[in-house]
């Protein structure tokens, strides 16, 4: 952990994006500092809420959480690299919301289930979608509105790599930001067109690629190829298909339509939680990136799958829906049943307390100031922090955070 620390106080990203919390006889506790928070108010805002649900935690369970300690991290990147660690160097425990096969994070529910009452405004809502949208009533369309954000891919993630129409190069190379995160302060994955500067390379992603390559990050423009370069072409041919990065609608819109879009952002997008508890047939884009659902959420069950290869996969997926209406609205229904009983707020702060008690015993130390000399001593109870500081920045954040249904 000392470790982790020194890398937490000498990386910039990580002292904004991150805090170490630790659990001490079903208490939390602060592990490091929150002098960089203000750095960036919407990870500072983020953050103070994961505490807030930590808190929630320690006071329900109580001493049936074990004593633990971690980093918490509001990133879009995962950091913990598996081929970095081993059995001898095993990998510091970082919480995310977001990662890939090829790291080594620990993923945890996205904090906007909670900080945009995911419960109430779309789980709330379905019995009136229902209602208001049955099945005969939708359009059968393939429907969707995205920013163009660009993907933040590891070189050494080869499951992240992606190609668009025809194997169209999507990825480029960043030299400025050769370390995580990389979509902060102009680089890649801030927003559209910042790859101008780049080349591609093609080879970025070879999993034989040499040891250095494990500091390279690369930013692929998939939004931006499929709404902006193959869509309209796919659209002006005849397909069923409405896909673009303008002309915004309001989520509820999504329900006119039997066929839902996903296609996923810097990294995990939360539309797809949304677009599930919509209704519709959810079309999602495989893009290598899972959150802590996913190994219950099956493809063709939940959800029907494309671009394991390129974007063109999407043509056969509509087809295929569009002579099978009845297998369409039952992976609809199944979708929907999904996550109506997996993510609403009572099975995610299982899933918390769960995780933090099989987490307690992997501890190879002793948590606690009390256990050995840390290099970095910081001991501060949540409690005390969210008194001075944290109930503040909920306020104005205007978090109307619901833990427990």
């Amino acid at each position: 952990m000392d470790r982790m620390y020194g890398k937490w106080r000498n990386n910039t990203e990580w002292e904004k994006k991150s805090l170490g919390v630790a659990f001490l006889g079903g208490t939390p506790y602060l592990t490091t500092e929150t002098n960089n928070l203000n750095k960036n108010p919407y990870h500072r805002r983020n953050l103070v809420a994961y505490l807030a649900l930590l808190r929630a935690l320690g006071r329900v369970f109580g001493p049936a959480i074990p004593n633990t300690e971690f980093l918490i991290s509001t990133g879009d990147e995962p950091w913990i690299l598996a081929a970095d660690y081993g059995p001898d160097n095993p990998p510091p425990p970082v919480l995310r919301y977001c990662k890939s096969d090829s790291f080594a994070d620990v993923l945890v529910p996205d904090m906007h289930f909670f900080t945009k009452n995911y419960s109430r405004t779309m789980l709330g809502s379905i019995r009136a979608v229902n209602r208001d949208w049955p099945w005969a009533r939708r359009s059968a369309e393939l429907f969707g509105r995205f920013t163009p954000y660009d993907r933040t891919v590891h070189a050494q993630a080869p499951e992240l790599y992606k190609r668009g129409a025809n194997g169209t190069e999507l990825c480029v190379a960043h030299p400025h930001c050769p370390e995580p995160p990389c979509h902060a302060g102009g680089s890649a994955g801030a927003g559209p067109h910042k790859h101008a500067h780049a080349h591609p390379d093609p080879h970025a992603a070879d999993p034989h690629a040499p040891a250095h390559a494990s500091s390279v990050w690369l930013s692929c423009r998939v939004r931006e190829h499929f709404l902006d370069e193959w869509a309209p072409g796919a659209e002006a041919a005849g397909a069923a298909l409405d896909a673009k990065s303008h002309h915004f609608h309001a989520m509820s819109h999504h329900a006119r339509f039997k066929w839902l879009l996903n296609l996923d952002g810097v990294a995990c997008s939360s539309r797809l939680e949304q677009l599930l508890a919509l209704g519709g047939m959810v079309v999602k884009e495989e893009s290598g990136y899972r959150s802590f659902y996913y190994p219950l959420l099956r493809p063709n069950e939940h959800y029907v799958p494309f671009w394991l290869k390129g974007p063109e996969e999407v043509l056969a997926v509509m087809d295929w829906a569009a002579a099978h209406d009845v297998e369409a609205a039952a992976i609809a229904a199944a979708g929907q049943r999904f996550v109506g009983h997996y993510l609403r707020p009572h099975a995610l702060m299982c899933y918390w307390f769960t995780l933090l008690k099989e987490m307690g015993p992997l501890m190879r130390f002793t948590p606690g100031p009390q256990a050995a000399a840390r290099a970095y001593p910081h001991w501060r109870p949540v409690e005390g922090f969210m008194a001075a500081e944290g109930e503040a920045i909920l306020r104005d954040a205007q978090f109307g955070m619901e833990f427990w249904d």
